[in-house]
């Protein structure tokens, strides 16, 4: 019969903190070693499903439930650290970045602009091809066409009126 308990070592900067768990619904503890002194803080047993249904009542009541947009962010930061580090074998790297609309926005739009620029690169370089080989007047469409998806772009970016800035 094998057990479901286990041990997370977290060492930091002040100090350390070691989570011993055991079974599902079965109470846990939290030592922590900070400058010399040992603390032990008790936590009582915890089922997700009934958690998940409090939160559940919690949100349908009105009032807010946890998790947040940016501890979700968190969440997924944390699991792909957890990834890489075990295929590494090396120590969880995190970085507590801020996650904000306005933040997410500025990121795509900065994706979106590199990718259209490079797309109208690409248009640019086609029609010159097709005008040499063809003799054909379609180049001379092309930069119409380049100026149509910039100015849809310029369009685009006016949406972050939509979006509050964080202060």
């Amino acid at each position: 019969e094998q057990s479901a308990g286990g041990r997370l070592t977290l060492i930091g900067a002040e100090g350390k903190a070691v989570l011993q768990f055991t079974e599902p619904g079965e109470p846990y503890e939290l030592e922590l070693f900070r400058g010399g002194q040992r603390e032990v803080v008790p936590y009582p047993a915890w089922s997700p499903p009934t958690a998940a249904i409090e939160q559940l009542e919690l949100a349908l009541a009105g009032q807010p439930a946890t998790p947040t947009w940016p501890d979700a962010c968190r969440d997924i930061e944390l699991t792909e650290s957890i990834a890489r580090s075990l295929a590494k074998g090396r120590t969880i790297e995190l970085h507590n970045e801020e996650h904000s609309e306005h933040g997410t926005f500025k990121g795509t739009m900065t994706s979106l602009g590199c990718g259209l620029l490079w797309l109208s690169l690409l248009v640019f370089v086609v029609a010159l091809v097709l005008a040499w080989l063809t003799e054909a007047r379609v180049f001379r469409y092309a930069p119409h066409f380049i100026l149509a998806v910039l100015a849809l772009f310029l369009a685009i970016q006016s949406l972050k009126l939509v979006f509050r800035e964080d202060e």
